[in-house]
């Protein structure tokens, strides 16, 4: 994980990071506001039974900031008031609608033309330059770094799908070198419980639902990329006085996106279930059977390579059960087609409230995050994708009311389910063996002896 965000996965991410805050600064947020009030004349005198307000975000030279421009907001608030015969005010409904706009700012990764992500090298040791340092090693103990280790390691680092001396290296995908501006719109409605109070009309109970937009300004579904839909509630207590002396809220959201995945193609069933895998061209000249193809080196000294150096290797380079003659040479999994995974994420936010100068201020606010499985469901800490988290931060104010600081942490725990084929052992828990196949002809025969190994591939 690049814990700094310096575009790097090197030595300095073992540490963890949190931004650097520059000093506390004022920025003007100027709004501009117009509300129509309609009247009733009840026993003479002129009461609001209906009022309406229309609030817009204005940019530095006081023009209406405009839909698909970052800073946008614009909202619509409307109040109706009942009164008595008397003329004494009995309650209150208001809601309010808005929409807001943010644009964000991100560096996209650079694909080729048949839409693969490009490729470059990370700056391991984080000295500026990439070389030698930078690899994985002297992975087989020959005392060397050359495409060998690539073999022995067998790791397709820069997704060409082949595993030659490139793979020696750790890589990401390249970014492009401008910013990419995506704007996030946003809509939500309010709905505000009244209560009268000393002849005033008070929220008690505020409920917010917003919900993500796209392009077309229109809400995402639920099984869109990009959905994402919360609902917020605060309560509002009042003394007998009419002044607000506590408030307690929460918001309940739920998010999804797609992540495009690609899974190993298998074959067979339960315990015969394996990867299906193709051979590699590690010299990339169109062919895969070549000596220059080979995964393994002359490990017992003849100066030959043949079964016996791949028996002497012991890695089964197929994954076929067998470690025999095909394993001289180097395999990588044949993939699947590329499907989309929606990924959704159920949130609590529970905020603690301080009244300062009569306005209720958000001082603690906690946020538990889980991940969701295709039902909906929670996924359990022990099943494949669970990821679970807790987001708190403080706020301080200061005697006015105005904001001085704040601070955060995030603790998360997630799970990876990783498929593997375990050894069988007896009740004495020693290792149940079997015999090799060594040259691959489906039986296990004298040809398969060390004797028969010598015979050359």
């Amino acid at each position: 994980m690049d814990q700094n965000n310096d575009g790097e996965v090197n030595w300095k991410d073992l540490y963890s990071y949190s931004p650097v805050m520059g000093e506390m600064s004022e920025e003007a947020q100027k709004t501009e506001s117009l509300t129509v009030n309609t009247y009733a004349i009840i026993l003479g005198q002129a009461q609001v039974v209906k009022s309406v307000t229309t609030s817009d975000a204005l940019n530095k030279d006081g023009r209406k900031i405009r839909a698909n421009e970052h800073g946008y907001n614009h909202s619509v608030t409307t109040v109706r008031y009942q009164f008595n015969a008397l003329g004494q005010l009995t309650g209150a409904t208001g809601r309010t609608v808005g929409a807001s706009t943010a644009m964000v700012k991100t560096y996209k990764g650079v694909v080729d033309a048949a839409g693969n992500a490009v490729m470059e090298r990370v700056d391991v040791d984080g000295n500026g330059s990439v070389g030698s340092e930078d690899s994985i090693g002297d992975v087989n103990g020959d005392d060397e770094v050359n495409a060998a280790d690539a073999r022995a390691a067998n790791v397709d680092r820069n997704g060409d799908r082949r595993v030659t001396e490139a793979d020696l290296y750790t890589y990401k995908q390249k970014l492009e070198t401008r910013q990419t501006e995506e704007a996030q719109r946003t809509s939500s409605v309010t709905v505000n419980t009244y209560a009268i109070i000393l002849g005033q009309a008070q929220v008690v109970k505020s409920v917010t639902t917003s919900d993500a937009l796209n392009a077309n300004g229109n809400r995402y579904g639920a099984t869109e990329h990009g959905y994402n839909h919360s609902v917020t509630t605060v309560i509002y207590s009042f003394n007998s006085k009419g002044q607000l002396t506590d408030a307690k809220g929460w918001t309940v959201g739920t998010s999804m996106a797609k992540v495009k995945t690609q899974s190993e193609q298998e074959t067979g069933t339960g315990r015969n279930k394996k990867p299906v895998m193709a051979r590699q061209d590690l010299n990339g000249d169109g062919r895969t059977e070549g000596r220059e193809d080979y995964a393994v080196t002359d490990l017992n000294g003849d100066n030959r390579i043949t079964a016996a150096d791949a028996i002497r290797a012991n890695v089964d380079q197929n994954k076929d059960g067998e470690v025999n003659w095909k394993d001289l040479y180097s395999y990588s999994p044949v993939m699947g087609a590329m499907r989309e995974e929606a990924q959704t994420t159920v949130s609590l936010t529970v905020n603690t409230y301080k009244v300062i100068l009569g306005q209720a201020q958000v001082v603690k606010s906690v946020t538990t995050s889980d991940a969701l499985n295709k039902d909906g469901r929670k996924i359990r800490s022990t099943e494949h994708r669970y990821n679970h988290s807790v987001t708190t931060v403080r706020y301080q104010f200061n005697a006015k009311g105005q904001l001085t600081g704040a601070t955060g942490r995030t603790v998360g725990t997630s799970t990876a389910m990783v498929k593997t084929y375990k050894g069988v052992v007896d009740a004495a828990g020693n290792a149940v063996m079997e015999q090799v196949d060594v040259d691959g002809n489906g039986s296990v025969g004298s040809e398969d002896s060390i004797g028969g190994c010598e015979r050359r591939r």
